[in-house]
């Protein structure tokens, strides 16, 4: 029985499985935010490369 109250008062894994809810929750709101920030660095970057071609021509 002792066994038993201890294992259920041991908190010693608590924080590992709270920093990996963390991390979890970070990666879901990071991968739509650079998703959404690569699309736009792409549309950025063929604005400039066409802008600069019509200038060159």
């Amino acid at each position: 029985m002792s066994a038993i109250r201890t294992f259920v008062h041991d908190e010693s894994g608590v924080a590992i499985t709270e920093y990996g809810l963390i991390l979890a929750g970070v990666v879901i709101v990071m991968i739509p935010a650079l998703s959404t920030t690569g699309t736009t660095l792409v549309q950025q970057f063929t604005t400039t490369i066409d802008l600069l071609i019509k200038v060159r021509e």
